[in-house]
């Protein structure tokens, strides 16, 4: 089953309580995940500060507008690329795929919030071409510009839905290791 076509089928569901859940879920992930963190290796993976605390309820809003997008993209970019060093404190293992949900929100941030048209013109076509993949998956159309306002909180639930599951599966892998370093010698392996 497609992603648009699972949210297709919940398209009667109420996508504000779909989207508090999820964002409830995530919240409760982080802290469930960085207690567990600490007792393994004296650290935090996600590195939450106020401004992040701040921007978890930005988490449960539904976005119906571009600027409600804007402020989603933004609070998950703080608390999973920010909050964990830029992605450096998540093991190479979880970010092999180029569809890993860090890079996702990294690129679709970027594409908010930058001029993309910076650097040569291969490296242009390059981020133009990963982001209409990435609005394609998610929306079934090519660009940001091509997005109607029913189309952001499609985007919305189901980049919650794949932070959780990223969340649920760094969870597994680190409750079976010692720690994240013995996590990353493993994953040599």
């Amino acid at each position: 089953m497609t992603r648009r076509g699972r949210y297709s089928e919940c398209a009667a569901c109420d996508a504000e309580k779909q989207v508090q859940g999820l964002a409830q879920d995530i919240v409760k992930s982080l802290s469930v995940f960085n207690s567990l963190s600490y007792l393994k290796t004296g650290s935090y993976v996600f590195n939450v500060t106020n401004r992040m605390l701040r921007k978890t309820l930005d988490l449960g809003k539904p976005a119906r507008t571009i600027g409600d997008y804007g402020n989603t993209i933004d609070a998950l970019y703080e608390i999973i690329y920010e909050g964990s060093g830029s992605l450096k404190r998540v093991p190479d293992g979880l970010k092999e795929n180029k569809d890993f949900v860090g890079f996702t929100i990294k690129f679709l941030r970027a594409d908010l919030r930058h001029d993309l048209e910076h650097g040569d013109e291969k490296e242009i076509r390059t981020k133009k071409q990963r982001l209409s993949e990435i609005y394609s998956k998610y929306a079934g159309k090519p660009s940001l510009g091509t997005l109607e306002n029913s189309d952001f909180a499609k985007i919305q639930i189901e980049l919650l839905v794949e932070v959780k599951s990223f969340l649920m599966a760094f969870e597994q892998q680190l409750r079976k290791a010692r720690s994240l370093e013995s996590l990353a010698r493993t994953e040599g392996r």
